[in-house]
């Protein structure tokens, strides 16, 4: 619980840093997301993306899964998308990136926990309703833990 704290500090300090940049290219995201593995959960995703270039920006992101009880299992994403197109309303995407996968199992004492560190490579779209709002959707290939895909659909607010 704790590093959902931490993440949800850091989102808001990175946020308020670009805002006093003045910079307009700044949006958040939202949206479930499900493993495509054997016993996969489902899971949200909220992240921020800020572009670096006109093509090219970073979108570091928090994945929560709905575990079984006394599981918990959490990702942090650090991915890079290049925009292919940035001409239309509809916009697609490759994704590179790391992941950090933690697995948590409280029926046990002490706890155990485990880490995966791995590598995250895809692409995606989002198709802008307007000036602010964006739908997006991404299927990403996650190399941590028992390696998935993971297609996520959600919502992305710009600023």
């Amino acid at each position: 619980m704790k590093s959902i704290y931490t993440f949800i500090f850091f989102t808001f300090l990175f946020t308020t840093i670009l805002k006093a940049q003045g910079k307009d290219d700044f949006s958040i995201f939202i949206g479930p997301s499900y493993q495509l593995i054997h016993n996969s959960d489902l899971g949200v995703n909220v992240g921020l993306e800020y572009f670096l270039t006109t093509g090219t920006a970073i979108a570091p992101s928090f994945s929560y899964y709905f575990s079984a009880k006394g599981i918990r299992t959490y990702a942090f994403n650090a991915d890079v998308r290049y925009y292919l197109n940035t001409s239309s309303r509809f916009h697609y995407f490759a994704i590179g990136g790391f992941s950090y996968l933690m697995i948590k199992n409280t029926l046990t004492t002490p706890a155990l926990t485990d880490s995966n560190i791995g590598i995250n490579a895809g692409g995606g779209f989002v198709v802008a309703l307007n000036d602010k709002i964006g739908l997006i959707g991404q299927l990403k290939y996650d190399s941590s833990g028992a390696a998935s895909i993971e297609p996520m659909l959600g919502v992305s607010y710009k600023f």
